[in-house]
Formats: structure tokens, C-alpha cells, sequence
């Protein structure tokens, strides 16, 4: 059973109206050469969108050959932007280590998805004995139930101070079985060097996983290293326009400007390329 995304910049170890580094970078960047291009890279809405039958009528840029299409969700009841709200994190008194044992998919999921529940039920109502239950269900590879260990971990609290050692250790073994939000979530902790080494080559290849999966803000995010460039990243004309209007044709605004201030002055050819590729792109579905 899939978990709704958490609401608007809240996780990913963001606080609520918080940047991450690679964000105030960016910006600072953009502020530099006169763009006002700002974008939040928590958990924001829409996990998984896929492109609807037909385009709307409005042209964002003259020269971009892109437009609008109509969304369809692939869960339903989400709009562009903005999420759906899951309870919030609860940071409890915890001392658990991933461990290697690989249940069965079908005990991660329905053992896993019970477990998890009745852990989340009793912590979000202050009892901590139901950090034994998401323990469990975090081992039997159960993917929400191991992203909330790495929420507990990030943010600490009631007893446990924070270790972004472990808080990594549990979202890249969420990122690793498939869990869009963990893949986004794991980026950014890798690009910051946030519980280990900084690696921005890698955390361009989570996000990437996380961008063809659907996660809007992942999409934004792959455009935005592509088109600075960084550490190991060579800047990539093509790839930033291309998964600028991917983001843009999902209803993010700020990929929408983005498409709008580069088109004077990319190249048609780049355009052309990009947006061929845009029009291919269809969500990969995880294992």
C-alpha cells in the first residue's frame, strides 16, 4: 500500500519553511545573475503523475514548442503542489540498526504494513511503545515504516538525540527498495555529506531514480544540477531543459519559469532535442 506524501516542505530533513544547502546555494546563485527562480526541496506533492491525453492551449514560451498537457494522477485526489498531508514525524526515544535479513515482498507488505500502522498509531499518540512494532516493520523491508525510522533519526527528540548516521543508514535502505520519497530524500542527504561522505554524482543518480518515478520536486531538482553543473556533474543544456518541461508539463511552477528564462537563449536544436525527450517520457514503475 503506497504512503501519501507528507505535506509541503516538511521531511526530507528539511524543517517546515527550510532549505536545504543545495537549495540556498542555487538560490543565492540565481540571485546573482537577477533570477527569482526559487524552489523548496522537501516532500512536496505528487508522487506519481503520468501525462494525460492531450495539451491545453496555452504556450508558455514562443520558440519552446512545449505546452500544458492535462494531469491525471495515478492515485487521484492530489493537486500540482500540493501534498497530501501524512501524520506528522514524532521523534522517540530509538536504537535500531538496518539489518541484512531479506523477508519475502509479500511480508513487507502485509506484516510489514500492519506493524507499521499500529507502531505510527501508538507513537503519534505519545506511546513509545510502538517503536518496537516500526522496528519490525522497518526490518521485514517495509518501505514507509523505514522512512519514518529516518525521520525519528533526522529530527530527534523526546530522549533521542538526532543521528544523521542512522537517519541515512534507514533512508538509503528505503531508497534501495524502491521508495520514490526515500530516493529524493537520500539525494539530498548525499549531496549535503549529511551521516557520511558527500557525493554529488550519486545524489544526481537518486534523484534521477526518483525524477523517472514521478517526484515533481526530484524532476526540478535534476534540471537544476544539469543546468549549473556541480562536483563530478558536467552542466547539460539539453538534459536541463528537457526535465525542466517535464516538470513544468506536472504543474511545478518555478520549472515553468525556468523553461520560460531559458528559451531566448538555448539553442532551437537543444529545444528541439529536449523536447522530444520530454514528449518520451513516461513514469517508470519501481520494483
Amino acid at each position: 500500500m503506497a504512503e501519501p506524501d507528507e505535506a509541503p516542505r516538511k521531511g526530507f530533513g528539511l524543517k517546515r519553511g527550510g532549505k536545504s544547502k543545495l537549495q540556498e546555494r542555487l538560490d543565492k546563485q540565481a540571485s546573482r545573475e537577477g533570477s527569482t527562480i526559487r524552489k523548496a526541496l522537501g516532500a512536496s506533492a505528487v508522487a506519481a503523475l503520468v501525462m494525460g491525453g492531450g495539451y491545453a492551449s496555452l504556450q508558455l514560451a514562443e520558440g519552446s514548442g512545449f505546452a500544458l498537457p492535462r494531469m491525471t494522477t495515478l492515485t487521484g485526489g492530489a493537486e500540482p503542489g500540493v501534498g497530501t498531508a501524512e501524520a506528522p514525524i514524532a521523534a522517540v526515544a530509538l536504537n535500531a540498526t538496518p539489518t541484512e535479513a531479506v523477508p519475502s515482498p509479500d511480508v513487507a507488505a502485509t506484516e510489514g504494513a500492519t506493524l507499521y500502522a499500529r507502531g505510527v498509531q501508538l507513537i503519534d499518540n505519545g506511546d513509545d511503545s510502538g517503536l518496537e512494532a516500526l522496528k519490525r516493520a522497518a526490518n521485514l523491508g517495509y518501505g514507509p515504516a523505514q522512512m519514518r525510522l529516518a525521520g525519528l533519526y533526522q529530527e530527534g527528540g523526546a530522549g533521542l538525540t538526532p543521528d544523521p548516521v542512522e537517519a541515512r543508514a534507514w533512508a538509503r535502505r528505503a531508497a534501495e527498495g524502491g521508495e520514490a520519497r526515500a530516493m529524493h530524500y537520500y539525494a539530498m542527504q548525499l549531496y549535503d555529506g549529511e551521516g557520511g561522505a558527500r557525493n554529488r554524482v550519486e545524489a544526481l543518480s537518486w534523484l534521477k531514480k526518483a525524477a523517472e518515478a514521478g517526484r515533481v520536486d526530484s524532476q526540478y531538482n535534476v534540471a537544476r544540477l544539469y543546468e549549473k553543473g556541480d562536483e563530478g556533474v558536467a552542466a547539460n543544456a539539453t538534459e536541463a531543459f528537457k526535465w525542466y518541461m517535464i516538470a513544468a508539463r506536472r504543474g511545478d511552477q518555478q520549472a515553468l519559469a525556468a523553461v520560460q528564462r531559458l528559451t531566448p537563449v538555448t539553442s532551437a536544436e537543444t529545444r528541439r532535442v529536449a523536447r522530444e525527450a520530454a514528449d518520451a517520457f513516461t513514469v517508470e514503475p519501481l520494483a
